[in-house]
């Protein structure tokens, strides 16, 4: 599996590359062990995919438990559930961008207001 991006029509097609007697396709994008991997190299498809994932759990856990848990309950449910999809390997896709940034701070809080939580710090105190 070859990450490439679109080829522009000036120069010639990119010659097609063979392991083992199979040819090798492109994309655009690849999630490898939990990281998705653009041919730009941003980290931006990334933050989508986490941040996607994050707020489905975040409104599971919001319609299932909200009503009948206590804040701390909350808590350790947001952040045994939740941060864990923000925060995986983020040395890898540290973002850069304020966009991407912004979207992730965004996820944060809404999580606390959501589920009537103070600020939550990661050790979790």
């Amino acid at each position: 599996m070859i990450i490439s991006g679109l080829v522009s029509r000036n120069i010639l097609p990119p010659r097609s590359l063979m392991l083992c007697d199979h040819v090798l396709e492109r994309v655009s994008s690849y999630k490898y062990l939990g990281v998705t991997l653009s041919n730009t190299l941003g980290s931006s498809t990334h933050i989508h995919d986490i941040s996607t994932e994050a707020k489905r759990v975040l409104s599971f856990i919001y319609r299932q438990y909200s009503a009948h848990l206590s804040q701390s309950s909350l808590q350790k449910l947001y952040l045994s559930l939740v941060r864990p999809h923000l925060e995986y390997a983020s040395q890898v896709w540290n973002p850069h961008l304020q966009r991407d940034i912004l979207k992730l701070e965004y996820l944060s809080w809404k999580g606390c207001r959501n589920l009537h939580l103070n600020s939550v710090s990661s050790s979790g105190t």
